[in-house]
């Protein structure tokens, strides 16, 4: 409705524009590498956190989170990064707590930063 607080960008594209600048002609596209190392890696981090979540084991939390939040910051993605930061800060004081409540944000908001590299990569032309 009127006065709804727009989401933040999935994406920050200066982070983008950095790995971007990283590219050398020939050097095969480093950001669609980084962009597919990333869909295979978060996936797997989230179910990761899940199983840390159903097991209560605050170490695996810690991290798995904090590897989705490197990840995740590398390319941009902060406020994907800031809710697995609060999941890492969770693990490291020992407990599990909120973290199976946070999964389906967590979720939502990887399929929003998704979408938005696959956006990224198409605007590119190929080569």
């Amino acid at each position: 409705g009127p006065g709804a607080v727009p989401e933040p960008p999935a994406l920050d594209r200066a982070a983008l524009a950095a790995i971007r600048a990283l590219e050398r002609p020939g050097s095969g596209g480093l950001l669609r590498r980084v962009v597919d190392r990333y869909n295979e890696d978060a996936p797997r981090l989230v179910e990761c956190i899940r199983a840390a979540a159903d097991k209560a084991d605050a170490h695996a939390l810690q991290v798995a989170a904090h590897s989705l939040k490197s990840a995740s910051a590398n390319l941009g993605a902060h406020s994907l990064a800031a809710i697995c930061k609060s999941l890492e800060m969770t693990g490291r004081s020992g407990v599990t707590s909120g973290a199976a409540e946070a999964l389906p944000e967590l979720e939502r908001e990887l399929l929003r930063v998704a979408s938005a590299l696959r956006g990224e990569l198409i605007e590119q032309p190929a080569g």
